[in-house]
């Protein structure tokens, strides 16, 4: 049995508000003063059509569905946007990216000791508690210190880091200046003086115990001899060297101590109230250590830490990846331009129609001036079409986010949505059919479109005769332009690519020695008509070199 009685319960927790410092606070999500987001947020289909709610799932598995779905708002200005890129810029230096994951861990180590301390007894949650403050203490000095010097650097680290060069992160940059200030000030160093008291007072503490059977007595240490030290000499010779040591700092990262050790720690408590009694009083008058804006920036950039390495992950596959130029005149211009989630799967070795070369990511250079708001994407079945449509939509909606882009280099316009109309499976309980479905959500899409709004329509129509499918498609696209807004039109329907005087045209190609290769390479051009004529020629033998082999082998 033990000889230990349960100690009273702690007193009630009150928070010590952190102490009032000169230095703004902003949000690394947004800036000061700056809206969060637009009213709306990318509407489900075209979040579906776009393949971008894979890149929210697996966010939302880091990071939670509540901050991952940052991911669908576009930001209302192109000064947002650039505070958010600024930081994932800054990010990507090394030395950036190792003090906020030092930071990180040291914050997720005061949160585990306050889970701990939550479900055990005095004076076991006072110790943790002890740690979570000496944690986050650690926290704020990592930010402040180690984070500014790295700060300091990443200018020069930028000209050749993975996302370009462009100016420091002024997000970070008062963050780090906070928490120096907080670090400083003379509440943080009473603070930090006696927590360190506490745990010199409780590392120099040492007491004796005696067991008798199912007998556990503690009492005051007085240089008695250590009987365990020639237990543990006997059997050294058949230790592990493998077997991580015992020797842990109390509390440690562990759960916690098992009720005869918690037992035990109590008896040592009432033979010494000089050294527990202060950690009591210091740990029911702090309360929730954390300080509430680094706890803020502990959970924002979460964020930008999942993102990032998401995309990162494509780049094996061929991904380019950049911090676009957002706002300008409305030009586009796009280097190198790929399908994000596409070079996700080629990268984890999934195969997609617009994989070649071994599973290659194939990208292309686009450009639109401001006045050229049409683009229509002509080229034969299964050669790219909606891939490209896609990667365009990708990057309108991930630079509005603030995010890194499918590209080696770009500049995008300030893009208040992205509109898509990608074909539906037939609905049995729809009593408009195909067509009458198609108009309805055709009509909801024109509606909702702006200046700032980005169309992606893809093959619309495709159910319908060629001659009804010109008539409704020219239709449709005059009522977009009388939106303002910019459309990108997929379509097999060769007579759209003349549509208007300012409709560019844009062709993905066939290997002109092989046509039943796909080159998926995008280029200005009028379509001829051909190239899917070709493709089905020669997969059915009807080239003109096939059908006078034929003829000749007949006719021997």
């Amino acid at each position: 049995m033990l000889s230990a009685d349960a100690m009273p319960v702690d007193a009630p927790e009150r928070t010590v508000p952190a102490p009032a410092l000169d230095v703004s606070l902003p949000s690394v999500l947004t800036p000061p003063g700056a809206p969060s987001g637009l009213a709306r947020r990318i509407d489900d289909d075209a979040w579906h059509d776009l393949a971008l709610d894979q890149v929210e799932e697996f966010v939302a598995r880091r990071v939670g569905p509540e901050l991952a779905a940052v991911l669908r708002v576009p930001l209302a200005t192109a000064n947002a946007v650039r505070w958010r890129q600024d930081v994932f810029r800054a990010l990507a230096a090394p030395a950036v990216r190792a003090a906020v994951e030092g930071f990180r861990t040291r914050m997720g180590r005061s949160r585990e000791a306050l889970r701990v301390a939550s479900r055990t007894r005095p004076p076991v949650a006072a110790l943790h508690r002890l740690a979570a403050i000496r944690h986050d203490l650690d926290a704020e000095e990592q930010l402040g210190e180690v984070l500014g010097e790295a700060l300091a650097g990443v200018s020069a680290e930028a000209q050749a880091g993975a996302l370009g060069a462009g100016p420091r992160s002024e997000a970070l940059d008062r963050l780090a200046a906070y928490a120096s200030a907080l670090t400083a000030s003379p509440g943080r160093r009473a603070l930090r003086a006696r927590a360190d008291a506490c745990a010199a007072a409780l590392d120099a503490l040492r007491s004796s115990l005696w067991i008798q059977g199912p007998t556990v007595t503690a009492g005051i240490y007085d240089d008695e001899p250590d009987d365990v030290a020639p237990v543990l000499a006997t059997f050294a010779r058949f230790a592990d060297d493998s077997t991580p040591s015992d020797d842990v700092e109390l509390p440690s990262a562990t759960p916690g101590l098992d009720h005869v050790e918690e037992a035990v720690l109590v008896m040592v408590r009432r033979l010494h109230p000089e050294v527990f009694d202060p950690v009591e009083a210091l740990v029911a008058e702090v309360g929730n250590p954390a300080d509430p804006v680094l706890a803020r920036f502990d959970d924002e950039v979460r964020f930008f830490l999942a993102v990032a390495d998401l995309l990162a992950s494509g780049r094996p596959a061929g991904l380019d990846l950049c911090l676009p130029d957002v706002g300008g005149d409305g030009a586009l211009a796009a280097e190198g331009l790929g399908d994000v989630v596409l070079a996700l799967h080629l990268a984890d070795g999934a195969q997609g129609p617009a994989a070649a070369g071994g599973g290659a990511l194939v990208t292309n250079d686009v450009d639109l001036r401001p006045d050229e708001r049409l683009a229509v994407i002509t080229g034969p079945n299964q050669g790219g079409k909606t891939t490209t449509a896609r990667s365009l939509g990708q990057l309108h909606h991930l630079a509005s986010v603030g995010c890194p882009v499918g590209a080696r280099a770009a500049h995008v316009p300030l893009t208040d949505a992205v509109l898509t109309h990608f074909e539906r499976p037939e609905r049995l309980d729809e009593l408009l059919g195909r067509l009458g479905e198609d108009l309805t959500r055709l009509r909801a899409l024109i509606e909702a479109a702006t200046p700032a709004s980005l169309v992606v329509l893809n093959e619309a129509f495709a159910s319908t005769p060629a001659r009804d499918a010109t008539y409704l498609s020219r239709q449709i696209l005059d009522r977009i332009a009388a939106t303002g807004a910019r459309c990108v039109c997929v379509t097999f329907l060769d007579e759209l690519a003349t549509h208007t005087a300012r409709t560019v045209s844009w062709v993905l190609g066939v290997d002109a020695h092989d046509p039943e290769r796909h080159t998926f390479r995008l280029a200005r051009g009028e379509p001829t008509g051909r190239a899917q004529a070709l493709t089905l020629a020669a997969r059915h033998g009807l080239t003109p070199a096939a059908i006078a082999a034929r003829i000749g082998r007949s006719a021997s």
